[in-house]
This record gives C-alpha cells, structure tokens and sequence, in this order.
C-alpha cells in the first residue's frame, strides 16, 4: 500500500491472530459472506462455552470473531 513507510510496504503477517468479540455471531457472520468474504475456518463451537469463525486479511492475518456461551452458574 503505498500510504505506508517504505520499510512496510512488503511486510506480510505470519502467525497472528487478532480475535474480536462481538455481539451478534450469526450476523456477522452473515454480513461478511455477503459481501464475499471467505471464511477460512467455519463457525466453531467448543465445549467451554467459546464460539468462533475466521477470516484472513489480505496481508494473511487471521481475523477471529468470538462470542462466550459459557455455562452459567446455578
């Protein structure tokens, strides 16, 4: 890009991930398949109450969106 420094320019992510959480799952994930995102890793769920799916950014950062369902106490 070529508003970036010159030493930045051709500097690609390896090996990060940047999670968000969010409020909505299901509409994001909805918002970002019409508008032609892909989606590398599909809609998660694990048994500790996380919920996710991924994305990578054109510099090949993984975007992880993530809510928390986690069991309540009762």
């Amino acid at each position: 890009m070529p508003t970036l420094p010159d030493d930045q320019r051709d500097v690609h992510a390896q090996g990060q991930i940047l999670a968000f959480v969010v409020d909505d799952l299901e509409a994001e994930l909805a918002r970002l398949q019409g508008e032609g995102v892909e989606i590398t890793m599909p809609l998660t769920a694990e048994e500790w109450g996380e919920r996710a799916f991924q994305v990578r950014d054109p510099n090949g950062v993984i975007v992880q969106l993530v809510d928390w369902n986690g069991p309540t106490a009762g």
